[in-house]
């Protein structure tokens, strides 16, 4: 009787194999899995970057003089608007216009000096010596001459470059030296935009790219160009500085602000994406299964960019592949299937 038990029971799995033979066992009717499907095109594709930044001044500096003096008058209001050349500080000059009087005096004294042993050494009246120190003495003070000038000259001090003065930090009447801080000086028209990269995309970055940006304080978008690039990788970060320049007409940006940039880089150029449900990864990368002659046969891929919804494919993939979209864990290499719905390709990508 026992015997008998197993034998039908034996028979009956039989049975149930062989349906599931004939039916796909999983939903596949006659082993032919029905799957959805997207027909690879190439797309436009944004390769923009995202980075902070700093706005830099254009031009910046610190107001210091360069010899010690008393100031005697201020020639700007703060942060009002300075013109190349303007004068902005001027220092008691009193006591060196007074030593360049003296100068003047002894160096006229000087050349009719030198003059007058010239003629006599003509002449045969006195020795070449005497005349050579004549003429070292006239030379000697010729050099004082531009000396006490040039010490003079620092005693104005005027604005090198168009731009905006900051606040005062000294009043007239103050004894400054070459360690005070009387002002700044600033150029924001236009400014400047700092941000680094990391190098893995340096090969791709060039001058004039486009950049824009936007900042904590103004919500507009601002474009700019790189102009300037590192020539050096950062060995702690591995990035490299890269600067913009935008131009900045009623001074809307301010240096030092942060900001949000977004460097497009590729502009133009069409690449592969599909969803990134297609891809499937495997051991040793990732893959994605293309239906051939009707059956599903496995790529191996190399991926790029990627946004919320698609992934860019490199390398695996060509213009007019069909990439399946659905029951991919079903699917085996050389398994029969039966497109079902098109996937529709966005014509570009955001």
């Amino acid at each position: 009787m026992k015997l008998r038990y197993t034998a039908v029971m034996a028979a009956a799995l039989l049975a149930s194999c062989g349906e599931k033979a004939r039916t796909g066992g999983t939903g596949r009717g006659n082993g032919i899995a029905t799957v959805d499907f997207i027909v690879v095109e190439p797309v436009a594709v944004d390769h923009s970057l995202g980075f902070a930044a700093t706005l830099l001044a254009n031009e910046a500096i610190e107001v210091r003089p360069e010899i010690t003096g008393r100031l005697v008058s201020v020639g700007f209001d703060e942060g009002a608007d300075v013109a190349r050349g303007d004068v902005m500080f001027r220092i008691d000059d009193s006591e060196l216009q007074a030593q360049l009087r003296k100068n003047q005096a002894e160096l006229e004294t000087a050349r009719l000096e030198w003059e007058r042993r010239k003629q006599l050494l003509e002449q045969q009246g006195i020795s070449l010596e005497a005349t050579q120190t004549a003429q070292t003495k006239y030379e000697t003070l010729l050099a004082t001459r531009d000396l006490l000038e040039a010490q003079a000259a620092k005693c104005v001090i005027a604005a090198p470059f168009n731009g905006k003065a900051g606040l005062r930090m000294v009043s007239p009447g103050a004894v400054v030296s070459s360690s005070t801080l009387m002002t700044t000086l600033t150029q924001t028209d236009p400014v400047k935009l700092e941000f680094a990269i990391p190098e893995q995309y340096l090969a791709d970055l060039k001058i004039g790219a486009a950049v824009w940006f936007t900042t904590e304080s103004n919500a507009d978008r601002f474009d700019a160009r790189v102009y300037a690039i590192d020539p050096r990788v950062d060995q702690q970060s591995r990035t490299v500085t890269v600067r913009a320049i935008c131009p900045n007409p009623g001074n809307k940006l301010l240096p030092g602000g942060f900001a949000k940039a977004n460097l497009a880089m590729l502009a133009g150029q069409k690449g592969i994406m599909i969803p990134a449900k297609a891809i499937v990864p495997v051991l040793n990368g990732q893959q994605v299964y293309t239906i051939q002659q009707g059956k599903a046969q496995p790529a191996d891929v190399k991926t790029g960019r990627r946004t919320e919804e698609m992934v860019e494919i490199l390398e695996g993939l060509s213009q007019g592949d069909t990439v399946v979209m659905s029951s991919l864990l079903q699917l085996r290499p050389g398994m029969a299937v039966k497109p079902r719905v098109k996937t529709t390709q966005p014509t570009s990508q955001p």
